[in-house]
């Protein structure tokens, strides 16, 4: 439940800001994923590309780079367990950092 209510926060949060307002979806790249605070820092959304994976690819973004969300369906694991999933438009040339696992050889 509180996914839920986080994303429910998100969604209150951007309402002013939607894309829909914006002239042209050329200026912004969507991601999609399983959104989780930060834990350290509220102006930034983690989002899990594949939130039951062992290895998590994910990325982080600056609230001020996020120009809309999308609330989409939510994912199950095999073990039954949920995940929300979320569309998000980012502002193109905004930083943001993506972490991938790899293995070192």
């Amino acid at each position: 439940m509180e996914q839920r209510n986080f994303i429910q926060h998100l969604l209150e949060h951007k309402s002013s800001h939607s894309i829909q307002q914006v002239d042209s979806k050329h200026d912004f790249i969507e991601f999609i994923g399983t959104p989780k605070k930060h834990p350290v820092d509220k102006n930034v959304l983690v989002l899990l590309t594949n939130p039951f994976e062992e290895h998590r690819h994910y990325y982080e973004f600056t609230m001020d780079s996020i120009c809309d969300i999308e609330e989409l369906n939510s994912v199950s694991a095999d073990n039954g367990e949920t995940a929300y999933q979320v569309r998000i438009w980012v502002h193109k040339g905004s930083l943001a950092f993506k972490t991938e696992p790899f293995i070192v050889t």
